[in-house]
C-alpha cells in the first residue's frame, strides 16, 4: 500500500509539471477523487482512510505534511522508492492522477468542497451516520465512484 503522503507528493509533483497550483483543500479533494477512482478500478492502494471534515474529505496525514511542507520544492526523489515502485507497477495510477488534475485542477477549493458534499456522497453518508471527523468507508467510496464513472 502507498503511504498517503507519498501519494500526495506524487499528485503535487505532477500538478506542478502541468502548471496547476494546488492549495491544501484542492490537494485533499484531488487525492480523494484519485483514491475513489482507483477503488472503482479495483486498486485499494492508499494506506489511510479519509475523514469527514467541515470542508469535505481530508486525509489527516496529508494535512499535517502539507502544513509543514507547502512551499518546499519536490522531486520524484522525495517519494520513497517503495512507493515509486508501486506507482510504476500499476499503470492506472498515473493515468488517473493526470486525468483528475486535467479535469479538476482548475476547480477552486470551494467548488471541490461543494462537490464532495453532494447528497449521497461518501462524505455525506459518513457525516450522516457517524458525524464529523469520522472515517469514510472505502466501500462507500468504491460504490460512489463506480456510479460516477459508470465502471463495472
Amino acid at each position: 500500500m502507498l503511504n498517503s503522503v507519498d501519494f500526495a507528493k506524487y499528485i503535487v509533483i505532477n500538478a506542478r509539471k502541468m502548471n496547476i497550483p494546488l492549495n491544501l483543500t484542492q490537494l485533499q479533494k484531488i487525492a480523494y477523487i484519485c483514491d475513489g477512482t482507483l477503488l472503482a478500478f479495483g486498486h485499494n492502494i492508499i494506506d489511510e482512510r479519509c475523514c469527514v471534515w467541515e470542508h469535505g474529505p481530508v486525509y489527516p496525514k496529508i494535512y499535517k505534511w502539507y502544513d509543514k511542507n507547502r512551499s518546499k520544492p519536490l522531486t520524484m526523489n522525495d517519494i520513497s522508492k517503495q512507493a515509486l515502485d508501486e506507482i510504476n507497477s500499476i499503470p492506472d495510477i498515473k493515468r488517473i492522477v493526470i486525468s483528475a488534475l486535467n479535469k479538476f485542477g482548475s476547480w477552486t477549493a470551494g467548488q471541490l468542497s461543494e462537490w464532495s458534499h453532494s447528497y449521497g456522497s461518501p462524505w455525506d453518508i459518513a457525516r450522516s451516520n457517524n458525524g464529523m471527523y469520522s472515517k469514510i468507508d472505502k466501500e462507500d467510496m468504491k460504490s460512489y465512484f463506480l456510479g460516477i464513472l459508470n465502471v463495472r
